[in-house]
């Protein structure tokens, strides 16, 4: 072995060290700050990447009037050891879009339940049968329409994953910093 404090020489616990400094810390930090900030990354691409485009796209959906067929709330038990109740909205509406008519059941993009009976009866209720209303067709493919956008929320949740990529990022920043000071 060299004298050399530089140079890398393997330990008697078989640790590969750099100038009395272990080289599996800055692996370590590189390897587990990435994997957070990987992850952190995914889960902000799915969350503003995929949701909000959605959310973005439905913006141009154009407001249509529409006449409401059917509207009520289905009430069933999840599964057969369920604790509780599941009510989900059932609404029918039906509007004219170019020169076709259509029929839509969506209240919103994704199913409208609650454990709260109350919340949806009152949804049920703003919607009787035989009323007018409003609702929002997509133009490139009419079949498609909501009676209520989806809201922006989705994108006030990006700070907690976001977080993931700051701490993991600041994880590998610092396993380099300290590696390049120990040499």
């Amino acid at each position: 072995m060299s004298d050399n404090p530089e140079s890398v020489r393997v330990s008697s616990d078989n640790q590969a060290t750099s100038g009395g400094r272990r080289l599996p810390s800055l692996f370590g930090g590189l390897v587990l700050g990435g994997t957070l900030a990987a992850m952190g990354g995914l889960f902000v691409y799915a969350l503003l990447g995929l949701g909000f485009a959605k959310v973005l796209d439905a913006d141009a959906w154009q407001r249509t009037p529409c006449t409401i067929l059917k509207s009520g709330v289905k009430t069933e038990r999840p599964t057969p050891h369920s604790p509780g109740l599941s009510h989900e909205l059932e609404i029918e509406y039906e509007y004219e879009f170019g020169s076709s008519k259509y029929q839509s059941t969506r209240f919103q993009r994704m199913a409208t339940r609650s454990a709260h009976l109350d919340k949806i009866e009152a949804i049920a209720e703003r919607y009787p049968a035989r009323s007018q209303a409003v609702c929002f067709v997509n133009p490139k493919n009419p079949s498609d329409a909501v009676l209520k956008k989806d809201t922006r929320s989705v994108a006030y949740t990006v700070w907690f994953p976001g977080l993931f990529v700051l701490g993991g990022v600041g994880i590998m920043l610092a396993s380099v910093r300290r590696f390049l000071r120990s040499r």
